[in-house]
């Protein structure tokens, strides 16, 4: 999963920084955006249809460290 989730952040920045100015990096940011999500949800999806509900609450856990993971890294990418 942290595999994944540092494809989808080194193509957002693959993406913005193909772009000259900050609305059209703001635009590639979006985009990139909802492409990784459309990856990681059926990649989380895939996971989860095998987990019973006792796997499912361990492993929400790990998918918020995850998500906050990103989270920072999205912050850091946007400020930069």
């Amino acid at each position: 999963m942290i595999s994944l989730v540092d494809e989808v952040k080194d193509e957002l920045e693959k993406m913005i920084y193909k772009e000259e100015t900050l609305e059209s990096r703001i635009r590639a940011f979006c985009f990139a955006k909802v492409k990784g999500f459309k990856k990681t949800r059926n990649f989380i999806t895939a996971i989860e249809a095998r987990m019973d509900s006792e796997e499912r609450s361990k492993y929400s856990d790990i998918i918020w460290e995850i998500h906050q993971r990103m989270m920072r890294s999205e912050t850091a990418l946007l400020k930069k």
